[in-house]
């Protein structure tokens, strides 16, 4: 029976988890006999602290409202329920609680940050309101503090426990990824990785050149300061989740340490084309009579993927759409002098760069679909995969967004599943990992195993070791052979090659 995965949002049943692994796969068994795996994760938008909140350097001081110090003292509650809404208050305040649109507040943040019954005190004394409702994907409720005052009261929290929480860096860090659905040991892994003096050499170098260039320095110089005292910050959007790592360049990514070891990245080649197999595999049921010979053109998709050639093969289409994309490539910028820069820059690319960024602008771009069907690049595709492009098409006409955002849901649903089930220091990029060389290839066997049983083929990446020392290996898990759903997977002869 051949596996089948599907992406069917509202309609999640149940969650699978497993002990290495705290990640967002679920999976539904609507209308089939058999389990139907799909990842996903929840759209939690977490928001920032102001600085002026000061919950990490005076953790035992908050500022409330009169009218919430009274009503909060006077209720009910235990003193620790008391405490923790006094520090919701506060932060609350801070980020704009008392303004007539409210401040966005994540009830799981809220949970795991300060305590489960919080969000609901509040509400239950009538000290907050709805603004705004929880639009998935977009936002976060909105609360407005009852009454809105601009006047401060300052309280003493009592409770250790509670005032050690409210100072912890750590703690909010592993909140927010709680909140957002992943493993709060993607900030301990975050800890093995150290800066070595070559790694800080180098840093100051590549700085010293960007001022040569003319350039302006500020996040980097920010970045460099930020490494070189070994803190770390996350952010995440739509389940995807940025680190201090994913800023730097990738020569520079691979001069840190890891638990005292070089380092290597792994990288899934043509990560966005691999999920693109994902999410418009074959239809089932009554839905597949529309689409006759869907799974010979899968598979030859699958087998494009497995030769890591994808956008290779449209590197003949780059001479005649570079004039088309390259209106793409200065969005936003106003200044003619900078648009020119920015064209020259785009139309000296060579093919392959130059066809990759045409791939980004078709899948993720926001502009009207129908311009981007009628460069060469798309049609080639929709000679070779009518059927998947037919699809892709649909989806982009509904929504220009639609298609982008849930490929970096997917993109990054995986990548977060296969660094919690590692088990070892993992740094997570954008469409890959960085490891200590050792576990490079564990990692590399993780990931084709993971994908085969949750998309019935195999996304097999490469791995590129510091400086320029690079590995090719082969899997036994075939790809486009193995998607008809053999009981056995069958060996694959395809070989990684280096993802340049």
């Amino acid at each position: 029976m051949r596996s089948s995965t599907k992406s069917v949002e509202g309609q999640i049943g149940c969650t699978y988890s497993n002990e290495k692994s705290n990640s967002g796969v679920t999976y539904s068994t609507r209308g089939t006999p058999h389990t139907i795996p799909f990842l996903v994760l929840p759209d939690i938008p977490i928001p920032e602290l102001f600085a002026s909140s000061r919950c990490f350097e005076s953790p035992s001081v908050v500022d409330v409202t009169p009218s919430a110090l009274k009503v909060i003292l006077s209720s009910k509650l235990s003193n620790y329920r008391k405490e923790q809404l006094f520090w919701f208050i506060h932060d609350l305040i801070a980020l704009g609680g008392c303004k007539e649109e409210g401040a966005s507040i994540s009830s799981k943040f809220v949970h795991h940050r300060i305590g489960k019954h919080t969000l609901a005190d509040a509400r239950k004394l009538e000290l907050i309101v709805k603004v705004t409702h929880h639009s998935a994907g977009n936002f976060s409720s909105r609360y407005c503090l009852v009454p809105r005052s601009n006047k401060r009261k300052k309280h003493e929290l009592t409770y250790p426990k509670l005032i050690a929480r409210r100072g912890s860096v750590e703690n909010y860090q592993k909140s927010r990824l709680k909140a957002a659905g992943l493993s709060p040991k993607l900030l301990d892994y975050l800890l093995a990785f150290t800066a070595p003096p070559a790694f800080l050499g180098a840093f100051t170098e590549y700085i010293a050149a960007m001022e040569g260039d003319g350039k302006d320095t500020a996040s980097m110089l920010s970045l460099f300061n930020f490494i070189k005292e070994g803190q770390h910050r996350l952010s995440v959007k739509r389940g995807r989740l940025t680190n201090e790592i994913v800023g730097l360049p990738s020569y520079l990514r691979g001069l840190l340490l890891a638990d005292g070891s070089p380092v290597a990245e792994v990288d899934i080649s043509s990560s966005h084309p691999q999920f693109l197999a994902q999410i418009f595999r074959p239809k089932d049921g009554e839905e597949a009579m529309a689409y006759e010979n869907q799974e010979e053109e899968h598979a030859s998709f699958l087998k494009l993927l497995d030769s890591h050639k994808f956008y290779e093969t449209f590197e003949d289409c780059w001479l005649k759409d570079l004039e088309l994309f390259k209106d793409y490539c200065h969005k936003g910028v106003k200044d003619p002098v900078r648009v020119a820069e920015l064209e020259a820059k785009f139309t000296a690319l060579e093919p392959r760069k130059g066809i990759k960024l045409c791939w980004q602008t078709i899948l993720n771009g926001k502009g009207i679909p129908g311009r981007l069907f009628k460069s060469r690049t798309w049609q080639k595709f929709s000679a070779l995969f009518p059927i998947m492009a037919k699809r892709m098409a649909a989806m982009k006409r509904a929504n220009p967004s639609a298609l982008g955002q849930e490929l970096r849901k997917q993109e990054a649903a995986f990548v977060n599943l296969v660094a919690v089930s590692l088990e070892k220091p993992v740094a997570t990029l954008y469409d890959g990992w960085l490891v200590a060389e050792g576990d490079a290839e564990p990692l590399r066997r993780l990931c084709c195993d993971l994908s085969f049983g949750l998309f019935g083929f195999t996304i097999n990446p490469t791995i590129d070791f510091n400086p320029k020392r690079q590995i090719s290996h082969s899997h036994p898990l075939a790809t486009a052979a193995s998607f008809k759903g053999a009981a056995h997977p069958s060996l694959s002869s395809s070989t990684t090659t280096p993802n340049q």
